[in-house]
């Protein structure tokens, strides 16, 4: 969580160290099942990755994992 601050407080959202960080963040609290909390890591990073970026990648799985959780959430 320290890598994401410290990127975000430089502006330096776009490098590949805070693009993972909060991809691996995003797979940790997915992997406990928190797939609400999941998703917001998971969006920074489709907001700041290159859509050719592997971060960018395992972040639209999971929104199409969280779009069929959200609908049998209801």
């Amino acid at each position: 969580e320290k890598a994401i601050y410290f990127s975000e407080k430089g502006n330096d959202t776009d490098a590949g160290f805070y693009l993972h960080a909060m991809a691996n963040i995003g797979e940790i609290l997915k992997r406990k099942g928190e797939y609400d909390s999941a998703s917001v890591y998971f969006d920074k990073v489709l907001d700041f990755a290159d859509k050719g970026h592997p971060t960018h990648q395992s972040a639209k799985k999971f929104n199409k994992e969280y779009k069929k959780y959200r609908r049998n959430q209801k």
